[in-house]
C-alpha cells in the first residue's frame, strides 16, 4: 500500500519524522504536448523549515559546489490533484532513480476521515491484533514480501520456537501455490527452506521483511470484529479437547557408499535433483570457506581490499567458480511435484514451549549513523521488561591480539512509564576499563546524561534499570557525534572569509574525508580526530576548538594566530567506522592509529599523501580513553625525551586551565613507537585523549569535552609567543 496524508500538516509530519531518512525526495509530474503525455522525474532534497513558512512543499536542488540551492514549490493542491506525486527515500545512496520507483510506491492523497454512506465515520470492524503486517493467503504474503523498490528478495524468518532469526533470499518457484510452501533460500551456509503454509498460518513459523518490525501475521480473510463473544460457563470438572496433531518429520534412511562416505538412498528422480541441490550447495560453501581464508590471507600480508588495491588472482578465481556454480544451481531449482521422502523411520513432533513475551510492544532500532547493537531476546518478570542485548563486533583481523569492543548506540521505543532492565551480554573487558561505566542516555539529541551500570566481572556483561519518561529514548556507550555533524559544521565553517575546504578523497563507502584549511602563517599546524569511531569525545573536543577560534570573543587573539600559522583539520578520518557504528576499525578492519608506518589503509594513504606536502611546527590527534579518570596528554617516546618538544608546556598548560586535567601519561609503556601511531609519525606530535568516563559536577555531558577544546585553544595561543 503506499503512504497517504489527510492534509498538509500531516504530509509535513510524516517527512519531519522519517526515521532513517536523508531528507531526499523524487518528484514525478505529467506534461502533454500535442495531446502525447509526458513523464518528468526530479531528485531533490525537502526543505522543512521553508515549507512550514510558505505552507507549500518546498524542496532544494543541490549545486556543483555541494551546496543547497532553492528549486519547487509545490501547492499542496497541485498535490491532491495529483498534479505531482512525491516519494521519500535514500534515493541516492541505494542507486535509485526516480524513474524506477514502481507505482506502488508513490505518496496519495486520501481525505481523512472517511465517510460511510449514511455521512457518519467508518466504524473499525478490524479485531485487535498486533502491530506486524497482516497476510490472508500464501500469494499475497509473497507478493507483499517481493513488494519492496529497495531490496524485493531480502527477508527474515524464525523456524519454530529456536529463538534464532535467520537472513534469507526470497524465491519464486512454479508450482509453490499448489505445493503450498515459501520458497527461502537461507543466507550463510546455503540452505534452501521451504515455509509451509500451514506453519505460517499457526504462527509456528515467522516472517518480516526488516529486522526492526515485528513479526507478520495471519488473519483469516473476512473475519469481523463487533460483540464481545461469551464462553459459556462450566462446571469445575475436568475438561479434555481434541489437539490437531503436528506432522511427523522424516529422515532418510542412510547407505555406506563406494567412497567410504555416507549417502542417502533416493527412490525417486525429485529425490535424485534434491540431492544434486544439496551437493552444489556444499560445493558452494566450501569455496566461500576458501575465499575467507585466501581473503584474511591477503590482509596479513599487508594488504586490503577497495578501489586502491585489487585483490589476490586466487580469490577472484574462487570468487568466478561461486558466481558458476550459483548459476547452475539456480537452473536446477524447480519444486518438487510431490512430498520428498526417504524410507526411514518416524519421528513425532515435540510439544512446543510456552514462552512470555513483553506486556508492551517495544522496538529497539539502530537503523540511523553510527548505530550499534544486536537483539537477542525480550522477556516480563514480575511487570519488568527484559532486553538482553549484545555489541556487534568490529570486523578485526584474526591476528589482532587485542580486540576492544565497546561502542553501542540504540533507541528504544513506546517504553514511557514502562520499567525496563537492559542486558549487554558480550563485553570484551579489557583492562577492566568498564568498570564505574556509566550509560549515555537523551531524549533529544540536545541534552545528554548519565545513568549507572552494574557490571559482572566473572561473566562480562553489564545491566540497569531505567524508567524512561517519554516515548523513544536513545542510549549510547558516550555522547553520540554524527557524520551529518561533522559535515554540517564543515560547511558552516567554509563560508567564512579565508577558510577553504578541500574533499582529500573518498572512502570505500563513498563517503568525503574532508579538510579545513585556513590562516596565512608560515607555520602549520595538524589537527586530526576519529581515527577510533567510537571515541566520540574527539569530535566533541575539536568542535570546542573551532567554536573558540571562530568566536567574536576571541577575535583579537585569533588574527594573532592566523597571521602567525596556518591551520589544517581534519574532522574526521574514518567516516566508514562511524557509519558502521565501529568501535576502532575501519570497514576493511584496519586501526587507522596503527597504519602511519605502513600506511596500508585507505584513509590514512591520503591524508599522508596531503600532509607530507609541509613541514608542520605541531600535530594534534584527538581521542578518547575509557580507563582513565582524568583528561590527558600522550605521544611517542622520543618527543618526551627532547628538551626542545611541545610536551612539558602543553600538558603544564591545560593543567593550568583544567583541573580536571593529569599531566602524567596514563599510558606507562615507553614502547609506545612501535604501534605506528599519528603521534610517532611526525616531529612534535601530540595525542590529546579526552577522559570518556567523565561525569564531574553531574552538568550536562556535551560542556566538559567542548570546555577541553577551549582550553587547548589557549594552550595554543599561549605557545605562539614561544615560537
Amino acid at each position: 500500500m503506499p503512504e497517504t496524508y489527510g492534509s498538509f500538516e500531516a504530509l509535513l509530519h510524516k517527512l519531519e519524522n522519517y526515521e532513517g531518512w536523508d531528507g531526499e525526495i523524487c518528484i514525478k509530474t505529467r506534461t502533454y504536448e500535442h495531446h502525447v503525455p509526458t513523464n518528468h522525474y526530479y531528485k531533490r532534497k525537502f526543505n522543512a523549515e521553508r515549507s512550514r513558512e510558505s505552507g507549500n512543499l518546498e524542496v532544494d536542488i543541490e549545486g556543483e559546489d555541494g551546496q543547497l540551492y532553492r528549486d519547487l514549490s509545490i501547492t499542496f493542491e497541485d498535490l491532491k490533484d495529483a498534479k505531482y506525486l512525491i516519494s521519500a527515500s535514500n534515493f541516492s545512496a541505494n542507486n535509485i532513480e526516480c524513474q524506477g520507483i514502481t507505482p506502488g510506491f508513490w505518496w496519495i492523497y486520501e481525505e481523512t476521515p472517511r465517510i460511510n454512506a449514511k455521512g457518519g465515520k467508518r466504524r473499525k470492524t478490524r479485531r485487535k491484533r498486533g502491530k506486524g503486517k497482516v497476510f490472508s493467503s500464501l500469494k499475497q504474503l509473497y507478493e507483499t514480501l517481493a513488494n519492496d523498490q529497495h531490496n524485493p528478495t531480502k527477508i527474515f524468518f524464525k523456524i519454530g520456537n529456536d529463538g534464532f532469526v535467520k537472513e534469507g533470499t526470497l524465491l519464486y518457484l512454479a508450482g509453490m501455490y499448489a505445493e503450498k510452501v515459501l520458497p527461502v533460500l537461507q543466507e550463510g551456509p546455503l540452505d534452501l527452506k521451504r515455509l509451509k503454509w500451514e506453519d505460517l498460518k499457526r504462527g509456528d513459523t515467522k516472517v518480516k521483511k526488516e529486522q526492526d518490525e515485528d513479526w507478520w501475521q495471519y488473519y483469516e480473510e473476512g473475519a469481523k470484529g463487533g460483540r464481545k463473544k461469551t464462553r459459556k460457563k462450566r462446571g469445575k470438572g475436568g475438561v479434555f479437547s481434541r489437539r490437531r496433531r503436528r506432522p511427523t518429520r522424516v529422515t532418510p534412511a542412510i547407505l555406506i557408499g563406494d567412497n567410504g562416505n555416507p549417502e542417502p538412498v533416493a527412490t525417486t528422480a525429485i529425490e535424485v535433483q534434491n540431492y544434486e541441490l544439496d551437493q552444489l550447495l556444499s560445493e558452494i560453501n566450501n569455496i566461500r570457506n576458501q575465499m575467507t581464508i585466501e581473503y584474511n590471507n591477503w590482509v596479513e600480508a599487508g594488504s586490503v581490499r577497495g578501489p586502491f588495491y585489487p585483490i589476490s588472482p586466487l580469490f577472484t578465481q574462487l570468487e568466478k567458480r561461486e558466481n558458476e556454480l550459483l548459476t547452475q544451481y539456480y537452473q536446477k531449482l524447480e519444486p518438487s511435484a510431490e512430498i520428498v521422502a526417504y524410507p526411514g523411520q518416524a519421528i513425532g513432533g515435540r510439544r512446543k514451549n510456552k514462552t512470555r513475551k513483553c506486556k508492551n510492544k517495544w522496538s529497539i532500532s539502530t537503523n540511523f549513523d553510527a548505530g550499534n547493537i544486536i537483539k537477542k531476546r525480550c522477556e516480563t518478570i514480575n511487570d519488568i521488561n527484559i532486553y538482553t542485548l549484545q555489541i556487534k563486533k568490529d570486523p578485526y583481523p584474526k591476528f589482532t591480539r587485542k580486540k576492544y569492543q565497546n561502542w553501542y548506540y540504540f533507541q528504544v521505543n513506546n517504553v514511557k512509564g514502562k520499567k525496563c532492565k537492559f542486558i549487554i551480554e558480550n563485553l570484551v573487558n579489557i583492562d577492566n576499563d568498564w568498570k564505574g561505566h556509566k550509560v549515555v542516555y537523551t531524549y533529544d539529541h540536545k541534552c545528554f546524561y548519565r545513568h549507572s551500570t552494574t557490571l559482572n566481572e566473572k561473566q562480562n556483561y553489564i545491566t540497569w534499570n531505567f524508567t524512561p519518561k517519554k516515548n523513544k529514548i536513545w542510549f549510547s556507550y558516550y555522547i553520540p557525534y554524527s557524520r551529518k555533524r561533522v559535515y554540517d559544521l564543515n560547511h558552516k565553517l567554509s563560508k567564512r572569509k579565508n577558510v577553504n575546504k578541500i574533499i582529500l578523497g573518498k572512502s570505500s563507502l563513498n563517503n568525503k574525508i574532508e579538510l579545513l584549511r585556513f590562516g596565512k602563517g608560515l607555520k602549520h599546524i595538524f589537527m586530526i580526530a576519529r581515527q577510533h569511531p567510537g571515541e566520540t569525545i574527539g569530535s566533541w573536543m575539536l568542535e570546542g576548538f573551532l567554536k573558540s577560534l571562530f568566536s567574536t570573543s576571541f577575535k583579537k587573539q585569533t588574527n594573532i594566530l592566523f597571521n602567525k600559522f596556518t591551520f589544517h583539520i581534519i574532522s574526521m578520518v574514518n567516516p566508514d567506522g562511524v557509519q558502521l557504528g565501529h568501535w576502532y576499525t575501519q570497514k576493511h578492519g584496519h586501526n587507522c592509529n596503527r597504519e602511519w608506518v605502513k600506511k596500508t589503509c585507505p584513509e590514512v594513504k591520503m591524508i599522508y599523501k596531503y600532509m607530507k606536502q609541509y613541514k608542520g611546527c605541531l600535530y594534534f590527534d584527538f581521542h578518547g580513553d575509557e580507563g582513565c579518570k582524568k583528561h590527558f596528554f600522550t605521544t611517542c617516546d622520543r618527543t618526551k625525551k627532547d628538551k626542545n618538544s611541545s610536551w612539558n608546556f602543553f600538558r603544564n598548560r591545560m593543567k593550568h586551565y583544567n583541573k580536571y586535567f593529569d599531566k602524567e601519561d596514563y599510558y606507562k609503556k615507553a614502547a609506545h613507537n612501535v604501534h605506528g601511531t599519528f603521534d610517532c609519525a611526525w616531529d612534535n606530535a601530540l595525542t590529546l585523549e579526552g577522559c570518556m568516563k567523565h561525569n564531574y559536577n553531574n552538568e550536562e555531558l556535551t560542556l566538559e569535552p567542548l570546555r577541553i577544546g577551549k582550553h587547548l585553544y589557549k594552550c595554543i595561543y599561549d605557545w605562539s609567543f614561544i615560537v
